[in-house]
């Protein structure tokens, strides 16, 4: 068996995976706004990571913007 086909690592932390260690496999296309580019992209995670991507994801854009508020504003609603 060879090395590359069972192993790889997280997109997030880097960490080295066997291919049974992986919690999430993500294939598809992207666009790099800032590189004026696109592509095909594979993002692999581990579990830890992949618990991490689900709970930022969890709350939505509500959640993005009380988060905002509180970096610029402290907390206070304007």
């Amino acid at each position: 068996m060879n090395d590359s086909e069972d192993e790889t690592f997280c997109s997030l932390c880097g960490h080295l995976l066997m291919r049974r260690e992986v919690a999430c496999r993500i294939d598809g296309g992207f666009i790099d706004y800032e590189n004026r580019g696109e592509g095909d992209i594979r993002l692999e995670y581990c579990s830890e990571c992949w618990a991490k991507v689900l709970a930022i994801t969890k709350g939505g854009l509500p959640r993005a913007r009380k988060l905002w508020r509180e970096m610029h504003t402290g907390g206070e609603v304007k």
